[in-house]
Formats: structure tokens, sequence, C-alpha cells
């Protein structure tokens, strides 16, 4: 068995953005971190932790074409009113197993206006936060 067939390649990956496939995409990342309280306690010198929650974020970068994106996040800065949309991201292996995770609430509160390179291809990045994750496919 040829194990290098089993590792997840960004060539079978697809992402969506308010429903929309994103086919102009360059990259992307998204993680989550558990936030912790420190917790002490009198005549302990350790520090525990206790879970508060978690925070997810992420950004993404496509090849400038049009400005479909840009247009949510503009309209959303100029008027105060958060995105709250979803995106889908799928990985996949060469054999068809898939592994999707989802974002919801996703706002982008920063939009980069333009960003001029002498003889250089267009990209825009799109930094966000979300409220919640969930994973809709595991490879097993």
């Amino acid at each position: 068995m040829n194990k290098g067939n089993l590792v997840l390649s960004s060539n079978d990956a697809e992402m969506w953005f308010d429903g929309e496939p994103v086919w102009e995409l360059s990259k992307a990342s998204a993680k989550t971190t558990k936030e912790n309280d420190d917790i002490t306690f009198v005549g302990d010198k350790t520090t525990y932790k206790k879970g508060k929650g978690y925070k997810v974020e992420g950004s993404f970068t496509v090849k400038k074409i049009n400005s479909r994106i840009t247009r949510k996040v503009a309209n959303s800065i100029k008027t105060g009113i958060d995105l709250d949309t979803k995106i889908i991201a799928k990985m996949a292996r060469t054999d068809g197993k898939t592994e999707r995770v989802a974002l919801t609430g996703v706002d982008i509160s920063e939009l980069n206006l333009f960003d001029l390179e002498a003889q250089g291809n267009m990209e825009q990045e799109f930094p966000f936060t979300a409220n919640d994750f969930d994973y809709l496919d595991f490879i097993e």
C-alpha cells in the first residue's frame, strides 16, 4: 500500500462562503483555541486551569478576480452590522474520503482596500473570527 495516497492534499480541497464555492481560493486556515482561567489557592504553589470556552479565528486569501466577498465585507464595516456568515471547508483524499468542517457566525472585520506591487498578481486576504465550529464529516 502506498501510504502517500492517504495524505490529504490541498489539490482536492474546497471552500464555500455563504453557500457559494470560493473557486478563486489561494489559501485558507482556521483554528480553535481553548481559553482557560488560572486558578490558585492559598498555600498551594500550583496554578491550575479551568476551561471557560474557546475562540475560532482564521483567514483566507483569494486571487483578486472579482469583488463579491469584498462588497459584503465593505457593507458590513460601513453599516456596523456583523456579517454572521458561514464557511464550510472540505479536505479530501484521492480515494474520495473527506473531512468537512463548518464555521458559523463568521465575521470579517478587516478589509485591505488595496495592495499594489509591480508585476505582481493581486490577492486579497480576509482575516475572520467565528462563533462556533462543527465537524460535518470525519475520515475514519
